[in-house]
């Protein structure tokens, strides 16, 4: 079975991506600019970025 048939992959995924909202919102200044007003949050376990 590939990663992309992984049984409950959604789930975790949507589990990092609600963590990393959370994150951002305790700590907004936390993460590096990317441009003017906007921060870069990385999903490490799925190679995404949060902006």
């Amino acid at each position: 079975m590939n990663e992309i048939e992984q049984t409950g992959l959604g789930v975790k995924f949507e589990k990092e991506i609600k963590n990393g909202i959370l994150r951002i919102q305790q700590f907004p200044q936390a993460w590096p600019p990317e441009r003017k007003e906007t921060r870069r949050y990385e999903v490490n376990a799925y190679r995404w970025i949060l902006l």
